[in-house]
């Protein structure tokens, strides 16, 4: 393994998500994702040396933020020591689905500080346990957290691509002139969600779905729409039967934000910093037809349409740092669009030590700059969604249901 760089720029996005932490809470700005096993918990002890296994094959995983504006970059971390990244907690009893409990109890655990931006979490509970890969969105976007999911608990550690010999093209002036829209007071329709009138209760609770692959497939090969087109229409299908007063008109609806990974194929540091681009998308809520929101759906996240708004937001965050971040503080304004959904991809099967794991959770960014975030990820011939939400907001607890349901009109309404 060649000896990594000292020093890596921390770049505009980086940057601007560490200064919404610093201004909304740390605790809300972690990504990351639960894996959960049968069986007694293994000790701190044997985490620590499983993870010193891997860690040689990510040496960005040693890297900390330090410096400030245009000097704020990542450094490695002379000091690294893995078993400060690994904290336990014993999970208290309760009702409810175990993945649920753990990842709601995680919602409250403090995040790592002055050192490198992630940590493992070993959560023991009499059923099972659980192990947490978490990091800050700013060291991290969904795919990163995605790699070193899959290095830290895969079979084999993945060896990184070569990075390219040059960096990709910017974006041209006309491109960066119109991301000036973003960052200019000009009118924006407010979103039409009653949530949104509730007071915020400064906490989050999580709750989780599953669903067999093969159906989503079916309905995928029905209708010529991709699993990720299928979900954002179940997520359509939970809104609307979860907040049908909010959509009372076939026209009616809310914006989420989609993350789109805007990662090169090989970088030198594949796993540090934030790479992810942003699209703004229209649930169609107020759509009564299941097979027609899935069109509207699919028409809306056409490759083209989506690769246009990552080339957008690009280009918004090439412009002067603070003409940057203000755009993305309306870009991300809950007031116009209060949801959050991802699509994580993880590839091969994950394991502690030879024991499969028995699922795979994505734990979402609880910020309040999102009333709900809706995560979903593939594993073993599932799919493992997350609800993330204030745990104020009304019927959170019931969106699971509302998803099986959801995924049961669907597959009613394919030919």
């Amino acid at each position: 393994m060649s000896t990594p760089a000292a020093t890596v720029a921390q770049t505009t996005l980086d940057r601007i998500f560490m200064d919404f932490a610093r201004r909304e809470g740390e605790r809300d700005w972690q990504i990351g994702a639960l894996l959960t096993f049968p069986g007694p918990a293994p000790t701190v002890a044997e985490v620590v040396a499983h993870l010193a296994e891997r860690l040689p094959h990510a040496p960005e995983l040693t890297y900390r933020p330090t410096g400030a504006g245009r000097r704020a970059h990542w450094a490695a971390d002379p000091d690294f020591d893995v078993a400060r990244h690994v904290q336990v907690f014993d999970l208290p009893p309760g009702e409810g689905a175990l993945a649920d409990r753990m990842l709601t109890a995680l919602l409250g655990r403090p995040p790592a500080a002055d050192r490198p931006l992630w940590d493992v979490w070993v959560i023991r509970d009499d059923r099972g346990f659980g192990l947490c890969y978490r990091a800050h969105h700013a060291f991290q976007d969904g795919l990163a957290v995605a790699r070193t999911v899959e290095l830290l608990f895969g079979r084999q550690p993945r060896p990184a691509p070569t990075a390219p010999a040059d960096p990709p093209p910017g974006p041209g002036a006309a491109r960066r002139l119109a991301a000036l829209r973003h960052v200019l007071p000009l009118p924006r329709r407010r979103a039409r969600w009653s949530a949104l009138d509730l007071p915020r209760s400064d906490r989050r609770a999580a709750s989780t779905a599953e669903t067999e692959l093969p159906r989503l497939y079916a309905i995928g090969r029905a209708t010529g729409a991709g699993v990720t087109q299928v979900c954002l229409a179940a997520a359509t299908a939970v809104l609307r039967e979860a907040y049908a007063a909010d959509f009372p008109g076939p026209e009616d609806g809310v914006y989420a934000s989609l993350g789109i990974t805007a990662r090169r194929p090989a970088e030198p540091f594949p796993r540090l910093g934030n790479r992810a681009a942003g699209a703004t998308l229209p649930l169609p809520c107020g759509e009564p037809s299941a097979a027609r929101r899935l069109q509207l759906v699919a028409r809306d996240t056409a490759f083209a349409r989506l690769a246009e708004m990552a080339q957008e937001d690009g280009a918004l965050l090439r412009l002067p740092h603070r003409l940057a971040q203000r755009g993305m503080d309306r870009w991300l304004d809950a007031r116009f669009v209060p949801l959050a959904v991802a699509d994580v991809r993880t590839r091969g099967p994950l394991a502690f030590r030879g024991t499969p794991a028995a699922a795979l959770h994505p734990l979402p960014i609880g910020s309040p700059r999102t009333r709900l975030f809706i995560a979903w990820t593939a594993y073993r011939g599932r799919l493992h969604v997350t609800f993330l939400g204030d745990a104020a907001l009304p019927g959170l607890a019931d969106l699971p249901d509302r998803w099986h349901r959801a995924v049961d009109a669907l597959a009613r309404a394919v030919p």
